[in-house]
């Protein structure tokens, strides 16, 4: 006899459920770990090296993001690589993963909320005249600070909702495992006490 033809329909439906939802776990993993690659990919876009007149640019960069672009950089590697490494884990914890997450705002917290006024003038001689900081921003991003702003926004946000995904599908998970494993018990149960009556 096969194992089919012995479990009930209620745990075959739940096996196939708790499948179901393996997959889409991967998936749910594999979204976020395309979000977080896009985002790399956009902050990097904005390393004021490579453009003309570097030492500018790292000035501009150091008045918004309050510190110099290396130093950024690095830790905003570090800070995606911690919440990446957490994403990935199966042995998933939400809470770790919103740690990560507030640490990697807090980088941009100065870009977000606190900016240099808007009459922010820096003075570069090979201008020869004051040239407004927002400005040079434009120049070396080809967008303005508020665009920059809700981009930045977006890829965060985009995280937080992913996280909380992955945290609402782990918990579905557990409940559909826990349901399986006793169901699994249940029929055992079964099976024993039926062998036990063909044997009187």
């Amino acid at each position: 006899m096969e194992l089919q033809d012995i479990i009930s329909s209620s745990l075959k439906q739940d096996i196939k459920e708790l499948q179901k939802l393996q997959q889409r776990k991967e998936e749910i993993k594999e979204k976020c770990n395309e979000h977080i690659q896009l985002f790399k990919i956009y902050v990097k876009k904005q390393d004021p090296k490579g453009w003309y007149e570097v030492g500018r640019n790292e000035r501009v960069f150091r008045a918004f993001f309050g510190e110099e672009f290396d130093s950024f950089s690095e830790m905003f590697v570090y800070n995606m690589d911690q919440l990446e490494k957490q994403l990935e884990k199966d042995n998933y914890h939400e809470c770790v993963s919103k740690t990560c997450l507030a640490v990697l705002k807090k980088q941009f917290e100065t870009f977000l909320y606190h900016q240099p006024p808007k009459d922010s003038f820096e003075y570069f001689t090979n201008y020869g005249r004051d040239v407004s900081i927002y400005l040079v921003f434009r120049e070396y991003t080809h967008d303005d600070v508020g665009f920059v702003q809700n981009i930045i926004l977006y890829y965060l946000d985009g995280i937080k909702e992913r996280i909380d995904a992955r945290a609402h599908h782990e918990k579905e998970l557990m409940i559909k495992e826990r349901d399986v494993k006793q169901g699994w018990e249940h029929e055992k149960r079964l099976l024993s006490l039926k062998c036990r009556n063909k044997i009187r």
